[in-house]
């Protein structure tokens, strides 16, 4: 079989960084490209390496899990309305533990969420900033909290980052560099009672004095995304005493579903569309898979790994998917 090669592109854009070759074997090897070459015998260091949050997907279940909060909140707002559902931020006044912070959490929602909110319409997720200090976010619902509110928005430049100044270098003008930032220009009654609340209650529980008590500022859908967004963020940010944390939590009345569902997109499409590729290609069925597997990658001595044959032979799937795709006249 002639040798195969496409670029696997990252879904965020912007460039290969591997190659995947299939040989005479039809097995795949992946081979740097020119974003992970070595430079001068040593491993090259770019500004992407310092975090994964921007050019890699997160893992499995983190993805599965944002994808919860973001339809959890979706429906919340749906059912209750945008003028009833409140973003808070709550954030702490020293550096502590994961398990510190969930104490006082805990403590907190028992004794004050569970009784201002006793339906519990709400969605709470876990940032983790990379210097260690964790801080929740959470949407729920505050009956006529926007109401009475004046939402104006400004123009805010943005920060000076090498993109930018190599932006600016380049001839754009300042006006390009510039965004919309929403803030609440007028505060209702029902938002100033849940301020001067929490601003009491807040401290007596360990949080800090910094918390933003606010309405949702533009569409459900940026809330929504952008309380999800911590939960891919949190994946990269966290440390290892971070590992197994609970990143998003549900209220009673907020809860959507389990992680345990498939995707129907992306690579779970190459992988099924594949595996049907494979089998047409070698002649097999889909109950000759586990054997097929153990028949090539077995070893005397070693576990069977016929119930391993979807990883085993994932990259054989998507070297078939590929190797149609680039057959095709479109």
């Amino acid at each position: 079989m002639d040798v195969l090669k496409r670029d696997v592109l990252l879904d965020g854009g912007g460039g290969s960084l591997c190659s995947l070759e299939a040989g005479p074997s039809g097995r795949t090897t992946a081979s740097p490209g020119a974003a992970g070459a070595a430079l001068d015998g040593q491993q090259a260091v770019y500004p992407c390496l310092k975090g994964n949050i921007s050019i890699e997907p997160p893992t499995h279940s983190g993805w599965k899990t944002a994808y919860l909060a973001r339809v959890a909140i979706l429906q919340m707002v749906d059912r209750a309305g945008v003028d009833n559902v409140g973003m808070y931020t709550f954030t702490f006044p020293e550096d502590l533990t994961y398990l510190e912070a969930s104490k006082r959490w805990n403590s907190f929602n028992t004794n004050v969420l569970s009784k201002r909110y006793p339906h519990g319409n709400w969605v709470k997720t876990l940032e983790a900033t990379k210097r260690g200090r964790p801080h929740y976010h959470w949407v729920g619902v505050v009956p006529g909290l926007r109401v009475g509110c004046i939402i104006s928005s400004k123009k805010i430049a943005l920060r000076p980052t090498p993109a930018i100044l190599a932006r600016l270098a380049a001839g754009a003008t300042l006006d390009e560099l510039t965004k919309s930032k929403c803030f609440v220009k007028g505060v209702g009654s029902n938002l100033l009672a849940e301020r001067r609340f929490f601003n009491q209650a807040l401290p007596e529980y360990g949080f800090g004095t910094y918390n933003d008590i606010s309405p949702i500022l533009t569409t459900a859908a940026a809330a929504a995304s952008y309380t999800s967004k911590y939960v891919t963020k949190s994946f990269g940010n966290r440390p290892d005493s971070l590992k197994g944390a609970r990143l998003v939590t549900f209220g009673a009345g907020a809860k959507v579903g389990t992680t345990h569902f498939s995707s129907v997109s992306g690579r779970a499409k190459i992988f099924r569309e594949g595996l049907e590729l494979f089998c047409l290609k070698h002649g097999l069925n889909w109950e000759d898979l586990p054997t097929y597997c153990d028949a090539y990658f077995g070893q005397p001595g070693k576990k069977y790994v016929g119930h391993r044959w979807a990883y085993f032979l994932r990259e054989d799937f998507e070297a078939c998917w590929r190797e149609f795709c680039a057959a095709q006249p479109f």
